[in-house]
């Protein structure tokens, strides 16, 4: 076979890295997922072949060259951040490459990013966000991807001892356990009261305190995530034979979506932290979170990796 490989990175395109756009970032960060998404395809259908005993010289070339370029997007994307000081401290986050940190910098400006929750807005990581039929996503596509990537790039390194988000993930994801396990129903022979023919929901007395409890599969429950497994029982189609419908039946929400919830936690305190070491980078003014400036919380978890914040 007279097949040619994948040029390598000469140094005019090397040196246009430094005029790289952030358009041309996130078309590279774009195509870098769907390189490696068809590489991933192709060596799994070269090892069947190799298996089966059928040639796959051609298939196996063409998964090489995809290896390459898979390579060369990442090392023109880890020059680009290299090149932001934001980029850098992205970078030193365990579980957090190039390719991540370009997305991030490619997609948020952090002039525009004033708080945290434009960001997590901007990313789909807002629950009250809804997208109906015939109106615009309200969030972008790309960014929930990279994010997502994130999340599960923190799971993975959760027991690396340099690791930094990937422990609170941990943690996180024990008190939502824990807090799963507080569901309980409402006690037989206490009555529930109903207001405005509102059959989901309703109010009890136990030992002199008023608790609002959820009607799901005509049971009561109270506590524990009962409200959010009755709503998600009612939105959405799960089939009545899987684990899934058994949890959220009796009010309980299961494992899958228990880390889900952890998780998502983890990254939009990441992306806080991001906005708030890039304001700060650029001399802007860094806003006290919500829950601090509002709900008077005193627990503030400081960004790692950068004294200032400190």
């Amino acid at each position: 076979m007279d097949l040619q490989g994948i040029d390598k990175l000469n140094k005019d395109v090397k040196d246009a890295t430094a005029t790289l756009s952030r358009r041309e970032a996130r078309y590279l960060v774009d195509t870098y997922y769907q390189v490696q998404e068809y590489r991933i395809s192709s060596a799994n259908q070269v090892r069947s072949m190799a298996a089966d005993g059928e040639p796959n010289a051609t298939l196996s070339f063409f998964n090489d060259q995809m290896k390459t370029l898979e390579r060369q997007i990442q090392r023109t994307l880890d020059q680009w951040t290299d090149r932001s000081e934001l980029g850098q401290w992205a970078k030193s986050i365990v579980g957090i490459g190039p390719v991540i940190s370009a997305g991030l910098l490619a997609h948020i400006d952090i002039e525009k990013a004033v708080t945290a929750g434009h960001v997590w807005s901007y990313a789909g990581l807002n629950p009250d966000q809804h997208w109906g039929k015939g109106q615009k996503r309200p969030w972008n596509a790309s960014l929930k991807v990279i994010c997502w990537k994130a999340g599960e790039s923190f799971v993975k390194v959760s027991n690396n001892d340099k690791d930094f988000y990937g422990h609170l993930y941990a943690q996180r994801k024990e008190r939502e356990l824990t807090t799963n396990e507080g569901v309980r129903m409402v006690p037989q022979g206490v009555e529930v009261q109903v207001d405005n023919n509102d059959i989901t929901r309703g109010m009890f007395t136990l030992n002199g305190n008023a608790t609002e409890c959820w009607e799901i599969n005509g049971a009561w429950y109270f506590g524990g995530y009962s409200q959010r497994a009755w709503e998600t029982l009612k939105t959405k189609k799960i089939g009545k034979d899987t684990d899934a419908y058994k949890a959220y039946s009796v009010g309980k929400l299961p494992p899958a979506h228990i880390h889900a919830r952890a998780k998502r936690w983890a990254v939009k305190l990441f992306l806080a932290h991001f906005v708030e070491v890039g304001r700060r980078m650029q001399g802007l003014e860094v806003p006290k979170p919500y829950a601090i400036t509002y709900l008077e919380h005193t627990d503030v978890i400081v960004p790692p990796n950068f004294p200032q914040a400190a």
